[in-house]
């Protein structure tokens, strides 16, 4: 912060220190995984540094444990279904990323696709239900720009509900797929009690 304002402003601030999550690890509640094609087969992790190179992972120590079913789920459907990675080269392939949203207890899963054919989708369904031990959402969003942006315009709901209901301080509000959300659920609370407190609510 006080880069940025000395860069940008030229001023000189003095920055409080941060105030810590209640959670050191499995507190974020969004996850992104690139998906790409290889000699051996579709691949699903994150990015190494300064790079398209995609790092084939188990598990993320800062996500909620949902993710090591996400994974485990999607590894074992391009596995049995052949099904491939995003090849950004030629452009080519079935699956470019795969988001998800933790909302209570309930994931909104996204499966970003080149085109509008979403590959043995029923098999998908099915290793999902069999795999992740929690109420989910299955959207389809179809993206065939040449883009690093994630998302194309339209997305098709296969399985679950539209929504989910979350509740902070007594007030209800609804997350969808295109909702913005806080990705530290602690920290959100923290946040919206130091404005409740400045505000003398």
């Amino acid at each position: 912060i006080k880069t940025c304002f000395s860069k940008i402003a030229n001023l000189k601030v003095e920055v409080s220190s941060a105030v810590k999550g209640e959670c050191e690890y499995r507190y974020r509640n969004k996850l992104q995984l690139p998906v790409r094609q290889t000699e051996t087969g579709a691949i699903l992790g994150f990015y190494a540094e300064n790079s398209h190179r995609v790092i084939e992972i188990e598990d993320c120590e800062i996500n909620g444990y949902y993710v090591q079913s996400i994974i485990k789920a999607f590894k074992r459907y391009f596995r049995e279904q052949n099904v491939k990675g995003y090849d950004e080269q030629n452009h080519l392939g079935d699956i470019r990323e795969i988001t998800v949203k933790e909302v209570g207890d309930k994931l909104i899963i996204t499966v970003v696709t080149l085109s509008r054919n979403l590959p043995h989708k029923e098999e998908l369904l099915n290793i999902l239900k069999e795999e992740i031990k929690q109420e989910f959402s299955l959207y389809q969003n179809v993206n065939s720009a040449v883009t690093n942006v994630i998302y194309g315009k339209d997305f098709i709901l296969h399985c679950g509900k539209g929504e989910y209901q979350a509740e902070m301080f007594s007030i209800k509000y609804k997350v969808g797929v295109q909702s913005f959300m806080q990705v530290n659920t602690s920290v959100c609370h923290k946040l919206y009690s130091a404005v409740r407190e400045g505000l003398k609510l």
